[in-house]
């Protein structure tokens, strides 16, 4: 489960990202926090396609928090999803 305050952690960041203030992120705009995590960029970038169907479109602040929720999780350990939960 994502608390409240990892939530708001990873909005701030999701923010500090959005500089046009379009309301989404571009997979080059959101790279830097990406590869902060550390995992094999072809991990990221199937994290990054289970939580924006459509190959590589931009991240709305909802997804992007997906994306990095589920890093997370795999940095701690998980295994990588297939597929995320209905």
């Amino acid at each position: 489960p994502l608390s409240a305050e990892r939530l708001a952690q990873l909005r701030a960041v999701f923010f500090s990202l959005d500089r046009r203030s379009q309301d989404f992120v571009t997979l080059e705009e959101a790279r830097p926090a990406l590869e902060c995590s550390e995992l094999p960029w072809d991990e990221l970038q199937h994290l990054w396609g289970l939580c924006q169907p459509g190959n590589f479109a931009p991240l709305s602040r909802d997804a992007f928090v997906c994306v990095m929720h589920l890093t997370s999780a795999r940095r701690a350990g998980r295994l990588l999803p297939v597929a995320l939960p209905p």
